[in-house]
């Protein structure tokens, strides 16, 4: 049963900081959404590739659209990420070796553990706002 609140509105899908999430925090909207910008960027890097880009620079550009994009909040949302969604991502991505807009094929999962390794590491610093949330470092001496 729901509780309703009065002057608070209930919805089923709600978008905060970027990150589209449903009542039940599903991910799958969020991450049609992130398919359908993709869709369209694979458009301009086609148009890009047919008037003559280098495969460098089109690989450059692949990443500040589309990588980026998928990037975002992945590690705030992406282990919540069903196994459905997770490989409709990949789609896109092997898709996009495919076409030439990339070299190397790359993984939701690796994606996925990159930035997550990248987050940790930043989190070290003592000057990183999320440092004080991470249980202090026992040093071991070996015998």
């Amino acid at each position: 049963m729901w509780l309703s609140i009065q002057g608070v509105e209930r919805v089923f899908i709600a978008k905060l900081l970027g990150v589209t999430f449903t009542s039940t925090l599903s991910f799958s909207e969020h991450v049609s959404q992130i398919i359908s910008k993709c869709n369209q960027r694979s458009f301009l890097l086609r148009s890009l590739r047919w008037r003559g880009m280098k495969t460098e620079v089109l690989e450059a550009v692949f990443h500040a659209l589309i990588i980026s994009h998928i990037l975002y909040a992945i590690s705030a949302c992406g282990w919540f990420i069903g196994a459905l969604e997770k490989g409709r991502i990949n789609s896109v991505l092997s898709r996009s070796m495919r076409f030439g807009y990339c070299t190397s094929v790359t993984t939701f999962e690796n994606l996925l553990l990159k930035a997550d390794k990248q987050l940790f590491r930043k989190t070290q610093s003592t000057e990183h706002c999320l440092n004080h949330l991470l249980p202090a470092v026992h040093e071991t001496v070996c015998p």
